[in-house]
Formats: C-alpha cells, structure tokens, sequence
C-alpha cells in the first residue's frame, strides 16, 4: 500500500478520487487477510495428537479469498500506476555539472 500511494504522489494523481478508492480497497483486502489469519492461528481445532489445526472453514475461505486477492492487487497497481515505474526519472542531486 506504501508503495502504491508513493508511486501516486510521484505521479500526482494521489489526489484523484478513484486513487483513493483503490488504495481504500487495498486497504480492505489486508485488513481481510490478517483478520483471517488471525482466525486461523487463533481459533484452531484439534488435530492428532496434542497438536491444533486451523479450521477448515477459516482455512479454505482463506485459500478462495487468496486466489484472487493478488489477481486484483496487480490490476490495482497497474491501473493507478499505469506506466509511472517505467516513465519516472531518477535524478540524483550528487551528481551536478559546473
């Protein structure tokens, strides 16, 4: 998310309303996921022995939520960075000619 919103800057499009709706909705998605993990190491059942597992439940909407999660990261990223990582130019304010 830091990465998203410091290439918008960049850019300045960090302003714009659908920018802000996709950060908000990464956002989301990394609030989703902690909260299932979290679900998963706390709310395990009992497994062989004196070991725990996750539960199913949590664990296989864990895994559908997760197969399409990075699916919308990168089109997030590709959409509000567009071709900002290629076009911007790095300057380094070291290197000045006289």
């Amino acid at each position: 998310m830091g990465l998203l919103l410091k290439g918008a800057q960049a850019s300045g499009t960090n302003t714009f309303r659908g920018v802000q709706t996709e950060l908000g909705e990464l956002i989301a998605m990394a609030n989703l996921v902690w909260a299932l993990t979290t679900a998963m190491a706390m709310d395990p059942e009992p497994g062989v022995g004196r070991s725990v597992v996750p539960k199913l439940q949590t664990a296989a909407a864990a895994r559908v939520y997760m197969t399409s999660t990075w699916q919308r990261v990168r089109e997030i990223f590709e959409k509000v960075l567009a071709g900002g990582p290629i076009v911007t130019v790095s300057f380094c304010s070291g290197s000045q000619t006289t």
